[in-house]
């Protein structure tokens, strides 16, 4: 049995790919981001993310992010998600970053750690799996997501969605 060569940097190893279907891999990639968990400190997160970066750039980082073990925050958790997703899954795999952005324009925000007028982004990472169930929509996919936030409800979702549409309006749901 064929295990990826992250293994030793986790206590939940990583499954082998020929064993398991995409589902099991993915919900493994979760496990490991919550198992990473938030990073809730003020100020710099401990790894740069830098937006123009290439895919192999940034997967040196997800490597990092990876073996340092460290809490992270959303957009470290969608580089680290891509990254893992290319590397322990079959190509394939549909993935594309959801970014949302708001503005509290509150006289007194009642919300502990927030900040009338200040800007807010929060990013995951959805995920389509080709599936045969019931709840696939008529192109045979479901959509959930990868993800860490402060808040439960805008991290990973299920893979219960027919179409991307429909887990992006579950987000706007929780979002507003």
């Amino acid at each position: 049995m064929q295990q990826t060569r992250f293994r030793n940097y986790s206590h939940d190893p990583a499954p082998a790919t020929h064993a398991l279907d995409s589902l099991s891999i993915i919900s493994w990639i979760q496990r490991r981001l919550n198992s990473l968990g938030y990073n809730h400190l003020p100020g710099n997160p401990f790894f740069t993310i830098n937006k123009r970066a290439s895919a192999r750039a940034l997967g040196h980082v997800a490597a990092s992010m990876f073996a340092a073990g460290l809490p992270i925050k959303c957009l470290e958790a969608v580089v680290l998600s891509m990254w893992l997703i290319s590397e322990v899954l079959p190509a394939g795999i549909s993935s594309v970053p959801i970014a949302f952005k708001s503005i509290i324009n509150l006289p007194e925000c009642e919300l502990p750690g927030t900040a009338a007028g200040k800007q807010y982004r929060h990013i995951v990472l959805a995920v389509a799996h080709h599936s045969s169930s019931a709840v696939a929509g008529e192109s045979g996919e479901v959509w959930g997501a990868l993800g860490l936030s402060r808040r439960k409800d805008l991290m990973n979702k299920l893979f219960q969605y027919k179409s991307l549409a429909d887990l992006i309006d579950e987000y706007l749901l929780a979002w507003a």
